[in-house]
């Protein structure tokens, strides 16, 4: 089954706003911006080599252990967002070799740049909050975020369970999540016979890395097994519990649509409004949660021109807002990251109850 997008009616104003981004991205000092991205990620990448060195040396002072644990799995997002996921997208930096060497990042997670892009780019990108479609947005049937689910009793208790399975994204991620994609032949609009016998090897030569910088290398170095393992879930706990709020933050509140298809080919909107109607920002007026998270917080700006250096978002989403306003549009924009936490769990809220 191939999905449609409806075909755009108001194409010239879209087309206006597009050429005011190519005019700011063409008309910016480019060598400035991938210095400045440069630097940035070169200092998370330090920050979270040190904090490894700190973690090996701790070995005497379980408290100091754990504490830099938990800053270890925070560092680890804006790890993956300012340089992963830019260098995914070709944005990191104006040479495609830093590009590419960018994408390395993901194996200090335990998992490949390969995966991460086959799901990131066609499934996530080109078919947002599309359920079975959108491999980003999985989700169980624990979780229940729209109607057209089949509502069970133990979505009653969903906003009270939930945050315990956020601090399990990752490790989902790391222990099913890559293993499932090796089996996978279709992410989104691309289908893969079969993957290189070297990506695979790669994922498995990421997770016995992270787990040895996480679990045999402190052993070595005087660290009880038990201490060491508690470590590795500590980590994961927290990288997960901060991955997970700017995902449900940027596509999953109350005010986020979301698609649910069966033998539907054609969807409701064109692709620009699906992006609109489903991603949204937080945010916006902070420049430390604008390079901590990688423009993540612009995230609209994100979708509808993902080529596009997140330095220039703050720009760009001023004219996206425009655009929304003009077309009677939704733009979804919450002030801050803890009202879009709190938007989520009303959504989960919403859809605990049984409506039919």
């Amino acid at each position: 089954m191939k999905l449609r997008f409806r075909e755009k009616v108001k194409e010239e104003s879209f087309d206006n706003l597009r050429k005011m981004v190519e005019h700011i991205y063409q008309n910016a000092d480019h060598k400035k911006i991938n210095q400045s991205q440069l630097i940035i990620g070169g200092l998370i990448f330090l920050t979270f080599l040190i904090a490894i060195l700190f973690l090996w040396q701790f070995n005497y002072n379980s408290i100091y252990y754990l504490f830099t644990i938990v800053f270890l799995g925070i560092i680890s997002v804006p790890l993956i967002l300012v340089i992963g996921h830019e260098s995914i997208h070709g944005n990191f930096s104006n040479g495609k070799r830093i590009n590419k060497i960018g994408q390395g990042v993901f194996y200090f997670l335990g998992t490949s740049p390969y995966f991460w892009k086959l799901r990131h780019l066609n499934a996530h990108h080109h078919y947002t909050n599309i359920k079975k479609w959108d491999l980003d947005i999985e989700q169980s049937e624990l979780i229940r975020l729209n109607n057209n689910q089949k509502w069970r009793k133990i979505h009653s208790f969903q906003a009270y369970y939930m945050p315990i399975l956020f601090t399990m994204y990752t490790l989902n991620w790391f222990f099913l999540r890559d293993f499932k994609d090796i089996k996978k032949n279709k992410f989104g609009n691309k289908y893969i016979k079969s993957h290189a016998f070297s990506n695979i090897l790669w994922l498995f030569a990421s997770k016995c890395w992270h787990l040895s910088f996480l679990i045999f290398i402190p052993v070595l170095l005087g660290q009880s097994m038990s201490m060491a393992i508690l470590g590795f879930f500590v980590f994961h706990f927290s990288a997960s519990l901060t991955t997970t709020l700017v995902l449900v933050s940027t596509h999953i509140g109350e005010d986020h649509e979301l698609v649910d298809i069966d033998t539907q080919t054609n969807l409701p909107y064109s692709w620009i409004e699906h992006q609109i109607r489903t991603s949204g920002s937080f945010n916006i007026k902070s420049r430390f949660v604008l390079h901590f998270f990688g423009g993540f917080n612009h995230h609209l700006a994100h979708h509808l021109f993902p080529n596009v250096p997140y330095v220039l978002y703050p720009k760009i989403t001023q004219l996206i807002e425009e655009y929304c306003v003009q077309n009677n549009l939704p733009f979804v924009c919450y002030p801050n990251l803890f009202v879009c936490i709190r938007s989520h769990f009303k959504r989960l809220v919403i859809y605990s109850k049984n409506n039919n």
